[in-house]
């Protein structure tokens, strides 16, 4: 497993070209090989004195091996730079979904700490100045926590409607509650690991429940 990979890029360092292009090098591994074999190209690569271009859909592979990176939408560069800096805050939709982000939902600014969710009919307060040409918020689902009485900003109602567990979480789909009482158009993805699920207690699928998100969690973010 993964030996065609191996002959290959020793083959095309043997050449010691000034670029490598890895179109997708480790799409055909199962995790265990994937993972073994991508530090042993990355310690490889790590010598050689050229650029080396990744193609790849896996943002796992992204932030591993990419200083800069390139996310490209219908051909065109949706977003570029410092790889850890588009994951820590995306600047637009389409980095945000190719960085993981699952919760996205339209907003309209109420002023410059403020942000109405639309999707989610809430509004949220946030750490850094709202422009006035966002179009959307996102909030990562592993940023949420059950809200205490000191949570006072950005307290959500939801209804916990199901659950999928991995081998190491659980990814719990929440429906927000509408000031009005109604359902929000959109769910929420809120992610918790085993050691967290004690968090849940008490508390079971169909009952509502109060999460909360801190402000400098909240990404603001344009169409494109």
């Amino acid at each position: 497993g993964g030996q065609q990979q191996r002959v290959a890029l020793a083959r095309i360092m043997a050449y010691k070209p000034d670029v490598i292009m890895l179109d997708e090098p480790f799409s055909a591994l199962d995790t265990w090989l994937r993972e073994q074999l991508q530090m042993e190209v990355r310690r490889t690569i790590e010598g050689y004195s050229g650029d080396v271009l990744l193609v790849t859909h896996s943002r796992d592979e992204l932030y591993r091996f990419c200083e800069k990176c390139v996310v490209l939408k219908e051909g065109h560069a949706a977003a570029s730079g410092d790889t850890k800096e588009i994951f820590r805050r995306p600047a637009n939709v389409t980095a945000a979904r190719l960085t993981g982000c699952k919760n996205i939902s339209r907003a309209r600014r109420i002023d410059s700490r403020h942000v109405l969710a639309l999707d989610w009919g809430v509004p949220l307060s946030v750490s850094e100045d709202a422009a006035e040409d966002i179009t959307h918020v996102g909030i990562r689902a592993h940023e949420f926590y059950p809200a205490g009485e000191k949570d006072t900003v950005n307290r959500i109602s939801c209804r916990w409607e199901q659950t999928m567990k991995d081998p190491f979480e659980w990814n719990l789909q929440m429906r927000p509650i509408m000031e009005d009482g109604t359902d929000a158009r959109k769910f929420l993805w809120w992610k918790l690991d085993y050691k967290s699920v004690g968090l849940l207690e008490g508390k079971k699928e169909q009952d509502t429940m109060t999460l909360a998100v801190p402000p400098e969690e909240i990404l603001l973010l344009k169409e494109s």
